[in-house]
């Protein structure tokens, strides 16, 4: 598979999950729109890859930067934004393992 494919299709799988776990976690959905968690998912992924430059604490960080992405973005509690991160790795981990079912490998997307 193409790497810009492979890119595309894991660029969507976190928006959709990131979408989905706000869903679950009782977010409106008139501030949940498909195209912001597009838009979000965008901006995490470039914030966490610089997050990540840096030496043993990107790893610590990490995890701080998308709460506070999360929290600001959507207006959400410590607690549910905890809530929809954990979600959001089930969900993705649960896509990218349908995705693998129809042939598409999804391994390390996002992680």
């Amino acid at each position: 598979m193409s790497m810009i494919i492979f890119f595309v299709v894991s660029f969507l799988v976190q928006a959709l999950a990131l979408k989905l776990a706000l869903s679950f976690m009782g977010h409106g959905t008139s501030s949940n729109g498909l195209g912001k968690a597009m838009g979000i998912s965008f901006m995490l992924n470039v914030l966490l890859f610089f997050v990540g430059l840096v030496p043993l604490l990107g790893w610590v960080l990490k995890p701080v930067v998308w709460l506070l992405v999360v929290m600001s973005a959507y207006n959400t509690s410590f607690f549910k934004s905890m809530g929809v991160g954990l979600t959001q790795v089930v969900l993705q981990w649960g896509i990218g393992l349908v995705l693998s079912w129809l042939g598409l490998s999804m391994a390390f997307a996002g992680m």
